[in-house]
């Protein structure tokens, strides 16, 4: 899948771990959407977030973060399946969800008259 980064997927794809963050660290202040990115290689999956942020407030490796992540991260339509890969938290997304949810988006007029602060819940 090819997209940039200000959009719908990451926006949701970050709601997600943001609530999987609150369970293993309440305090933290970390804006997952600001931190996912595409892996290097397409059988990585669609998206990736690094854990290293997290390292301090959890004093924990980062691949081990990851694997507490994926324990506790919220079921998804939209993810297919999320893997560990070392201090990265893969996600391979549902090519029909994302093609309803981005579909969804640009039919409501929504994804060109909001500014991106209004997208990500304001940084």
């Amino acid at each position: 899948m090819n997209f940039t980064q200000h959009n719908v997927l990451f926006n949701s794809v970050g709601n997600l771990i943001s609530e999987a963050i609150k369970e293993l660290a309440p305090e933290s202040d970390i804006i997952p959407y600001s931190l996912l990115s595409r892996p290097p290689k397409s059988d990585m999956g669609d998206l990736a977030f690094p854990c290293f942020p997290l390292a301090k407030a959890l004093k924990d490796a980062p691949p081990k973060i990851a694997a507490k992540l994926l324990e506790v991260l919220p079921k998804s339509d939209l993810v297919k399946e999320a893997k560990v890969f070392g201090p990265y938290l893969n996600f391979f997304l549902d090519e029909a969800e994302v093609n309803k949810l981005v579909l969804t988006e640009i039919h409501s007029g929504e994804m060109f008259s909001k500014n991106l602060k209004e997208k990500i819940g304001g940084i």
